[in-house]
């Protein structure tokens, strides 16, 4: 309607946006006025707007799918047994197995729900990432080095579309 809020800008709609877990982003969940297409689209505006900056690290949200082709983009696949992930998420958030256990699964439904209703993927693809890491097998530190160095020598300077 003329004259309405646009709920994608002002206050609070980049927060509501991007604040949303993946399993919210899959159901539509707050943001009943806009469009699969709208949000997509300005989800695709804002990783692109941000991917042009360079030394940027942009965590999730179909980024490896949204920059599949970005020049100096350079795509990484954390994984774990889920064993070791509920137990990381338990001592990091101070959860029970069972309240860490939920929040994992969920988080994994959500993540692959909304990686398949956006942009018709397997999140967990190899095919999308140039690295692929299992932190149960290399410490976090030992994981940001590796990182490091393949952007760089991966990454490079390229030319941002």
């Amino acid at each position: 309607a003329a004259g309405a809020a646009d709920p994608m800008r002002g206050s609070g709609g980049l927060d509501i946006l991007l604040g949303r877990t993946y399993a919210e982003a899959a159901a539509g969940g707050g943001l009943q006025d806009v469009s699969e297409e709208r949000y997509l689209s300005t989800l695709t505006g804002i990783i692109r707007d941000l991917a042009s900056h360079d030394n940027v690290l942009i965590l999730g949200r179909g980024s490896q799918v949204i920059l599949r082709d970005w020049p100096g983009a350079v795509h990484v696949l954390l994984v774990a047994p889920l064993e070791h992930r509920i137990e990381y998420v338990a001592a990091r958030e101070g959860l029970t197995a069972e309240e860490a256990s939920k929040r994992v699964q969920d988080g994994d439904r959500g993540r692959a729900s909304f990686h398949q209703k956006f942009f018709k993927v397997n999140a967990d693809d190899p095919s999308l990432y140039h690295l692929t890491l299992n932190t149960a097998r290399v410490s976090l530190d030992q994981a940001a080095q590796i990182i490091g160095e393949v952007a760089q020598r991966v990454g490079g300077a390229g030319q941002h579309p």
